[in-house]
């Protein structure tokens, strides 16, 4: 199964959403997610109000999370294989949902 270039590009943009929200907001599995920030100093805050270290701060924004994630979703994006459009077909719905719950519960 491999994915026209139009709809690889979609699912990578929403893979690498998805990814992103994942790490640096859910428990995951069995809570492994929370686990990991928690013992990498994600919710030890400093007087301005954000985690202690780098490596916290960059575990807990999106943002900076999306950057480097971007590069295994490129990856994906420019050399196609049946099993990275799937890994992209099965993350890309999951972001897909994600940003459209989160534009529901903005409201």
């Amino acid at each position: 199964m491999l994915l026209s270039s139009p709809v690889r590009l979609l699912l990578a943009i929403c893979t690498c959403f998805r990814l992103a929200q994942l790490v640096a907001y859910d428990d995951g599995p069995m809570r492994l997610l929370l686990k990991m920030r928690t013992r990498l100093g994600c919710y030890v805050y400093g007087e301005n109000g954000k985690p202690k270290t780098s490596l916290a701060q960059f575990l807990t924004c999106p943002f900076c999370l999306g950057v480097w994630l971007a590069i295994p979703c490129t990856v994906l994006f420019l050399q196609p294989t049946s099993a990275g459009d799937l890994f992209l077909l099965w993350w890309g719905i999951a972001g897909g949902a994600a940003f459209m719950e989160a534009q529901n519960v903005k409201r």
